[in-house]
């Protein structure tokens, strides 16, 4: 709830104490999950020291005691700091383990995450011909797996993909499917990130009449998501 609400100082609070509690109690399975959490909300304020310190240390018991959920769930949010640091053979190395586990367990979930993940890294490193390879796939999976959130991610990253290549409308394509997913799923976020590519792509098609009714959707779906 206090996450939902981005009472982040609250959040970390009650982690903190949960932390405390569950080293006292041994409870060594929920200690490396909270710490995860503590790690995770630092990645998410941007506090990236912070947030390495506790996902090692969840990473470190999850390992120790073979807690493959936790395992892929650090691995992942380290792969998201380091990428948010710019040092990217450091995220992509954190996301190729994390997927490693996940296809050994089956864990649908997380193989989406990390194909999505590792697309989204490369992206960062206009290394588009390996960013689309590995968006392609996590879409494939999203569709038999109806997997409607990570889908719009996705087919978000592809028309970013496609934007950088000056296939425009390639870009406009998945722009339009992504914005209609988001839409429908009231994720306002979303719908702001699709349309924003999709102002850009129409003004490099100098299409400028969807060009300015996509940076007015931009912004509206931007408040709506305050």
């Amino acid at each position: 709830m206090f996450r939902l609400q981005d009472q982040n100082t609250s959040a970390l609070n009650l982690l903190l104490q949960a932390m405390y509690l569950y080293k006292e109690l041994g409870a060594q399975k929920e200690l490396a999950h909270t710490l995860s959490l503590i790690g995770d909300l630092n990645r998410c304020i941007d506090q990236h020291e912070d947030a390495l310190k506790y996902l090692n240390a969840g990473l470190e018991l999850a390992i120790k005691n073979d807690y493959q959920k936790d395992q892929t769930f650090c691995y992942s949010s380290i792969g998201g700091t380091y990428q948010a640091m710019k040092e990217y053979e450091k995220a992509n190395a954190s996301y190729e383990k994390g997927l490693n586990i996940a296809l050994a367990a089956k864990d649908t979930m997380r193989i989406i995450d990390f194909y999505y993940s590792i697309g989204d890294l490369f992206l960062d490193q206009n290394k588009l011909d390996k960013a689309i390879e590995y968006l392609s796939e996590g879409i494939r999976l999203c569709i038999i797996h109806k997997d409607r959130y990570y889908l719009a991610y996705c087919r978000i990253g592809l028309s970013r993909a496609y934007l950088k290549l000056k296939k425009y409308d390639k870009s406009i394509e998945e722009g339009l499917t992504a914005y209609k997913i988001s839409e429908e799923m009231k994720v306002y976020g979303l719908c702001s990130e699709a349309s924003e590519i999709l102002y850009q792509a129409y003004s490099a098609k100098q299409d400028y009449a969807n060009a300015f009714r996509h940076l007015k959707i931009t912004k509206d779906n931007a408040d709506s998501s305050i």
